[in-house]
């Protein structure tokens, strides 16, 4: 069935029984494997609350302080929609860092994006928050 708790030697008595005592109780949970849920397994393995919203984990590159200040960006209603060259001068970090994170909200569907065909050059991105056009 896996490991449920690591006990360190020397062996302190009450702390076996904690132990114990709590596999007991989640032994109860598992009788029923019906009514067994992931949030359940979760929550006996880690005998923690189950995480909030900003403590999951995030992709690769995507640092939530980082993802906080474009999501700032945000909270304000914008004139015009953004793009990932503004939003990095804006943040003091590359067009490029900009628009990672800014592709990871459209992902999340926090923001959306559009494109903006000028005359001369490629083709731009610019982004806006999905509760403007709500």
């Amino acid at each position: 069935g896996g490991v449920f708790d690591y006990i360190l030697k020397p062996l302190v008595f009450d702390r076996f029984k904690n132990t114990l005592t709590k596999f007991s109780a989640h032994l109860q949970k598992l009788e029923d494997l019906s009514a067994l849920a992931q949030t359940d397994v979760d929550r006996l393995l880690s005998g923690a609350r189950q995480p909030s919203q900003q403590t999951q984990r995030l992709p690769k590159g995507i640092d939530a302080l980082t993802l906080d200040s474009v999501r700032a960006i945000f909270t304000r209603p914008l004139k015009n929609p953004i793009s990932a060259e503004e939003a990095g001068s804006h943040l003091g970090v590359s067009r490029t860092t900009a628009r990672r994170y800014l592709e990871y909200l459209v992902s999340t569907q926090e923001v959306l994006a559009s494109i903006n065909y000028g005359n001369i050059g490629r083709p731009e991105r610019r982004y806006r928050s999905n509760s403007e056009v709500k």
